[in-house]
Order: structure tokens, then sequence, then C-alpha cells
């Protein structure tokens, strides 16, 4: 997660920053094969929130 915390910092601005960042296997699917958006934000509320690594 950090080397891409540091690619995305090299190319947004700060307040353009994600908060945290998740890694998941693969993102919940519709039928269709769209990115189920509801099955995704429950997968995401349920992972558990890291503290960032370095200070902020």
């Amino acid at each position: 997660p950090e080397a891409l915390v540091e690619a995305l910092r090299a190319r947004l601005a700060p307040a353009k920053l994600p908060r945290t960042v998740v890694f998941v296997e693969a993102l919940p699917r519709n039928p269709n094969g769209k990115v189920d958006a509801g099955r995704a934000r429950a997968l995401l509320a349920g992972a558990a929130a890291q503290p960032p690594e370095t200070s902020t």
C-alpha cells in the first residue's frame, strides 16, 4: 500500500489523496458484470481501518 500511496502523492493534489486504501481480491459484480456498488460499499464498510504508517 505504501508504494501506491507514494505514486498517488506524486500525481494528485493533497486534497484528492484517499484517506485509506483497501485491497480486495475482487469487487462484487452484478449479473451484468458491472460493479455492484451496494455490495462493494458493504464490503468496504466492514474493512478494518488501519492508521497511517507515516506521520500525517
